[in-house]
């Protein structure tokens, strides 16, 4: 039987998983989501009342939830907010998932275990499935024996600097003055420069790169510096493990170095110790071609799927 599938919410991670769908399932543009028998919604809390109301004049979908990290740290902060408007639209949201799931109308999944508790302390089940995946292109094609020239490697965006550990990473920087930082954003040219302005001398901005040269800046690095206040299963982090690069993280995770964002002295200690004994991740490379190649992500999927489809 088939099944119309479209995406909503962040429809271009939508796009990228498709290859792991099953194959009973054809994909419609969103426009066509009048047609759809199933609606993915990618980030949560999902699609408004408003965005959906023609379809109560129609058969109706199943919704599909697919919660990424932020969106579950906004849902918390909303639902514990002293907001009496918050807190009755999110009871009432509540009430509305419960009943449509009762219904097996809507489901929830989401990136990774520690979402996964989250949500469940909010009251909502859902079954991990990872969103963040590495392109089969790039799996495990590394050679180990070229030397790095960068020592940390890390995402900062002007907007949300501190959220990102910005303040963490220039001090460290500032510590460890014979090592190399090297930042990734996404800002304009002119952002960039902005930031780059309080960076002392052993950090440098790297200019915009297609997706190709991004490869390569990881490759040439040793350690991926992921200081986020809250995040969901990074594909940064995933694509750092699978050039064998070692990983200093606030959450933890398999092959991985565990940090508290509150802890400075704890990362700056960990920071120092790795980078002095450094040698490539080759745990954390083996993992990811064992666990995300698509094969394995298709059987993963069909899995989350089958109780979907079979609703």
């Amino acid at each position: 039987m088939s099944v119309k599938l479209t995406f909503g919410g962040m429809v271009q991670a939508g796009e990228s998983i498709t290859r792991y769908l099953p194959k009973e399932i054809t994909i419609l543009p969103p426009r066509d989501f009048r047609q759809a028998d199933l609606i993915y919604w990618i980030y949560g809390p999902g699609p408004s009342w408003l965005y959906f109301w023609p379809k109560r004049f129609g058969k109706k979908p199943i919704i599909l939830i697919h919660w990424v990290g932020s969106d579950v740290l906004t849902l918390t902060q909303k639902m514990t907010s002293r907001s009496l408007r918050n807190r009755l639209y999110y009871y009432f949201w509540k009430r509305a998932c419960e009943k449509n799931s009762s219904q097996k109308q809507l489901f929830h999944i989401c990136v990774s275990d520690w979402i996964q508790d989250e949500l469940t302390a909010l009251g909502i089940r859902s079954v991990p499935l990872p969103i963040s995946t590495i392109q089969p292109q790039i799996l495990d094609n590394t050679n180990h024996n070229e030397q790095r020239s960068v020592d940390f490697l890390a995402y900062l965006p002007s907007v949300n600097f501190e959220f990102y550990g910005g303040e963490h990473i220039i001090r460290l920087a500032k510590l460890l003055p014979g090592r190399s930082f090297a930042i990734l954003s996404n800002d304009s040219e002119a952002e960039k420069a902005g930031l780059a302005s309080s960076f002392p001398p052993n950090m440098r901005m790297i200019p915009y790169m297609d997706a190709n040269s991004v490869q390569k800046v990881y490759r040439d690095a040793k350690c991926l510096l992921r200081l986020t206040r809250h995040d969901g299963l990074s594909r940064c982090v995933l694509e750092a493990l699978n050039v064998g690069m070692q990983v200093i993280w606030t959450q933890e995770y398999i092959h991985t170095i565990k940090v508290d964002f509150n802890d400075f002295d704890g990362i700056y200690q960990k920071a120092r110790e790795m980078i002095d004994n450094w040698v490539p991740n080759l745990a954390g490379q083996e993992y990811i071609a064992r666990h995300f190649n698509d094969e394995t992500i298709s059987q993963t999927y069909r899995k989350a799927f089958d109780p979907i489809l079979g609703s």
